[in-house]
């Protein structure tokens, strides 16, 4: 029933299809597992609400904008099989544009996305409900550390983070004085015990796989009764875990991660602690040195955090790889480790509250900051109210850029941001279309991700203070690269703009092919202090990516740009031949669950030695309106695709792993109806130098800035066949792949 805090719910099912939703899920708008509730909560949850899990007192907790309303979107689902939950695009983008058209003012998308696609679906959709005056804000992702998780990488969308705020916090101390930390609910500690792993525990009948994930009826009681109970993370849910080890009579149990993930402090029906990979690998070491004498003791609310807040290990981090580092994500990061929300009753812990962790969870608190924004000033575009976010928020000490964007959001200060970024979908379309480089948009944050000698960007901002302001420029952190600001002072009048540049130069102390983060800072004499994150990445050179030639014997002249004064060293890769193979193909149906071939689809196999620096992969049509795709294996495991309605189409793919590998290539659309014929063609660099590319010279002398010429020559190459190899460059990640025909 809907009223004044929900004015809407609605669900979509038809991408996901009913018939493929579990029996303990609701076929309607109801939360059955507590994620929407809890981030619905977050968002916008009423204020001075009381708040109890177990028995614990948590005190009186709000979500961001209390007096903002509601309207709810389901389209995940869950399935029979866990593993088959989800979200089915087709679902979700129906939820935006629904959502758009009910008129809201703020969309959060606590879900995931593709990293590197800012032309997928879900984010085109975003672009239209922002070019709808709508502000959208989507979680980072949980794929970090690693470089390049970040999700939703699209510049319409606020891209928010996680950080470690908690104070739910708790150690196992084992028998042999060892204390390891982790998350932790409850506020008892748990007297010494014995510490049994749930695998040695196992029911009859029940395979020890399955007991060591504390599957529910897998212990058993006469080994469990009394014992702290180390069961492993995954498959089923950690609340389901706590239920099978009280279930057995265990006393507690500490739930250890098996790979890199979060550490959440659950409700659960015993006292827990929740332990990462390092800690959980001391903690099998010890049972199995002290065998039936190992014993545990938990302690509740002690740590080995550093200074709060930090970021989350499991953030998604940058660099955005679909802009080439041009781009910064996240932009902001929000508390995301343990945060008390409201919960489902109907989800696993059964109770009106929980505890949630994830970038799921910041989400909703940037998007209620959004939506207080935007009430505080409606007249605001999405991006200003992005910008007011962006340009306010604090840094947590130690954090970089690609980790943190700008860092923690700091509601108070953005309603009053003094200076905003603007920009629009007209800006938006065309950093899609590639005719304005993203270092270039109206952005709030900087970032250039191949810095070769010098780069000048600019930016425009708007003074949405009331009253005419003077503003300093100062540039903190990028070492290795000086900037310089012009103007660095500037006079705005209310509602009026000022346009400014900066010139990043790498200098003699530049770590080349590395990020290097810092921030500019505008401040005035009212207390306004608008900072934008940087992010800069010096390279050594700008190369050409790719070069084409003939002939059996000639040479071919690579152009270069130097970003550094000194000597660059040349190497070479290659040739290696390869004879094209000719496909006439009708055009069928492929599945890439499945592939197979047919009529319709031809496989071609190559064997790939260890150490192979590259191996690329060529399918060319032979007539206008001729579709064909090509899909590669190795083993079972499908390594890339290459789709679209590009006539030509090549993968390359860089220090490969050593295996066969299958390049499936399938006939989507012929022209006039017919058959489609194409060319395939496969090369295999081996590990070791191959004769047949000379390079000169192969140390050149460069200037920063001024570009420089080496020369790639070859002799007496069999015409029959189509040769490849690239040329290296000592220091430079980026190569120059050539292709003789």
């Amino acid at each position: 029933t809907c009223g004044s805090k929900v004015l809407a719910a609605q669900f979509f099912v038809q991408g996901f299809g009913v018939d493929n939703v579990a029996e303990s899920d609701f076929l309607s708008a109801r939360d059955a597992s507590g994620h929407g509730t809890s981030v619905a909560a977050v968002a916008a949850g009423n204020a001075g609400v009381a708040a109890q899990i177990s028995g614990q007192d948590l005190g009186h907790i709000s979500g961001v904008a209390p007096a903002a309303g509601l309207s709810i979107y389901k389209a995940c689902w869950t399935a029979p099989e866990p593993s088959h939950d989800g979200c089915d695009t087709a679902d979700t983008v129906a939820a935006i544009d629904r959502a758009v058209r009910d008129g809201v003012d703020v969309l959060n998308y606590s879900l995931g996305g593709a990293p590197a696609d800012p032309a997928g679906a879900v984010e085109l959709a975003f672009l239209n409900a922002a070019a709808a005056h709508v502000s959208v804000v989507a979680s980072a992702g949980n794929g970090g550390p690693a470089a390049g998780s970040v999700q939703h990488p699209s510049p319409w969308v606020t891209t928010v983070g996680a950080t470690n705020h908690s104070v739910f916090h708790g150690a196992v101390r084992l028998g042999d004085g060892s204390t390891l930390f982790g998350a932790m609910l409850s506020d008892k500690d748990v007297a010494t015990a014995r510490l049994i792993s749930a695998g040695d525990a196992a029911a009859a009948g029940v395979p020890q796989r399955r007991a060591s994930l504390c599957y529910p009826d897998s212990l058993d009681a006469s080994k469990v009764d009394g014992a702290i109970v180390v069961c492993e993370r995954g498959v089923t849910s950690r609340v389901s875990k706590g239920a099978s080890v009280d279930q057995a009579g265990g006393t507690a149990m500490v739930l250890i991660n098996t790979r890199p993930g979060t550490l959440d402090a659950d409700l659960q029906r015993v006292p827990a602690v929740h332990l990462g990979v390092a800690a959980a690998r001391q903690v099998r070491a010890y049972i199995a040195r002290s065998g039936a004498s190992a014993t545990a003791r938990l302690l509740a609310g002690v740590t080995d955090q550093p200074a709060l807040p930090a970021v989350a290990g499991f953030s998604g981090r940058g660099p955005a790889s679909a802009w080439e580092g041009d781009l910064i994500k996240p932009e902001l990061t929000a508390p995301g480790v343990n945060v008390v929300s409201a919960s489902s009753p109907a989800s696993a812990s059964g109770t009106l509250w929980g505890v949630a962790s994830g970038t799921s969870i910041a989400a909703p608190q940037v998007a209620g900051a959004a939506a207080v924004v935007r009430a505080t000033n409606p007249t605001w575009s999405p991006a200003t109210v992005a910008s007011a976010m962006v340009t306010t928020a604090s840094p947590p000490a130690g954090a970089t850029s690609l980790a943190i964007g700008a860092g923690e959001l700091n509601l108070p200060a953005a309603l009053q941001p003094g200076l905003a970024y603007d920009s629009g979908s007209d800006t938006w379309t065309a950093m899609l279309d590639a005719q304005i480089d993203p270092s270039a948009a109206n952005l709030p944050s900087i970032s250039v991700g191949d810095l070769v000698g010098r780069q000048t960007v600019q930016r425009t901002v708007t003074n949405v203070g009331r009253a005419t302001d003077t503003y300093t420029a100062t540039v903190r952190g990028v070492s290795g690269v000086a900037a310089s600001v012009s103007p660095s002072t500037i006079t705005v009048a209310p509602g009026r703009t000022a346009t400014y540049t900066v010139a990043f130069t790498a200098t003699r102390q530049a770590r080349y092919d590395a990020y290097t983060s810092g921030s500019l800072i505008w401040r005035d004499d009212a207390g306004h202090t608008v900072t934008s994150p940087l992010s800069i990445r010096p390279q050594l050179a700008a190369v050409p990516s790719a070069v084409t030639a003939s002939g059996a014997s000639g040479s071919v002249t690579l152009l270069a740009l130097a970003g550094v004064t000194g000597t660059i060293h040349v190497s070479t890769s290659g040739l290696v031949g390869a004879s094209p193979t000719g496909l006439t193909l009708h055009p069928l149906g492929f599945d890439p669950q499945r592939p197979a071939t047919s009529d319709g689809t031809a496989l071609q196999t190559v064997s790939v030695p260890a150490g192979s620096p590259a191996a690329r992969f060529e399918v060319t049509t032979q007539r206008r309106g001729d579709d064909v795709d090509f899909y590669v294996y190795r083993g079972t495991t499908l390594v890339d695709t290459s789709t679209g309605t590009a006539r030509d189409k090549t993968m390359t793919l860089t220090n490969p792993q050593q295996g066969t590998y299958s390049i499936y290539v399938n006939a989507f659309r012929a022209a006039r109806g017919g058959v489609a014929r194409a060319v395939l063609t496969s090369w295999v660099l081996p590990h070791d130098r191959q004769p047949g590319l000379d390079i000169t010279p192969r140390a050149v002398g460069v200037t920063g800035g001024q570009q420089f010429s080496v020369v790639a020559s070859w002799a007496k190459l069999d015409p029959r066949q189509r040769w490849w190899g690239y040329v290296g460059y000592r220091g430079l990640s980026d190569v120059t792949y050539l292709t003789l025909d």
